[in-house]
């Protein structure tokens, strides 16, 4: 699948969920990255297409079991990404923000027989609004590898 096909992707899940992403959003992400939607329950909504190569779980799993009952990561890490998560809820991060200060990590599967690991070099966060301007979502895009067994 193209890179194109991956921003496609994107705007159009983007679209179809009535949300507006910011403004400098898709200029931000790149061809190779691995985008995905998360709603505030911490549940994925979206992965583009060039995700799933990454991990065993399926997408109604991935949308129906929070992230931290699926995967589990060091836990500074973790921490830094609830204090990212903590300020979207809040509307304390409104445009698009690196998340250079999270290190490249591995993440390992939890519940899977398979217990893929995959390493995570997190990128940006971008809120989605709604209609009343509300943080309601946000794109997370990274840079990942799947490492062999």
């Amino acid at each position: 699948m193209s890179s194109d096909s991956n921003i496609k992707a994107i705007r159009d899940a983007i679209a179809g969920l009535g949300l507006t992403p910011r403004p400098d959003l898709f200029e931000r992400l790149n061809e190779d990255e691995v985008i995905i939607i998360w709603n505030l329950q911490g549940k994925q909504v979206f992965r583009s297409p060039n995700g799933f190569k990454l991990w065993s779980y399926t997408l109604d799993q991935l949308q129906g079991i929070p992230f931290y009952e699926l995967f589990e990561r060091d836990p500074a890490i973790g921490e830094k990404y609830i204090e990212y998560f903590t300020k979207l809820v809040k509307g304390e991060i409104r445009e698009t923000t690196l998340t250079d200060d999270i290190p490249t990590h591995i993440v390992t599967e939890k519940r899977s027989k398979k217990k893929w690991r995959t390493l995570i070099t997190p990128l940006l966060i971008s809120p989605l609004m709604d209609e009343q301007d509300r943080v309601v979502a946000f794109v997370h895009s990274c840079r990942a590898q799947h490492l062999p067994d």
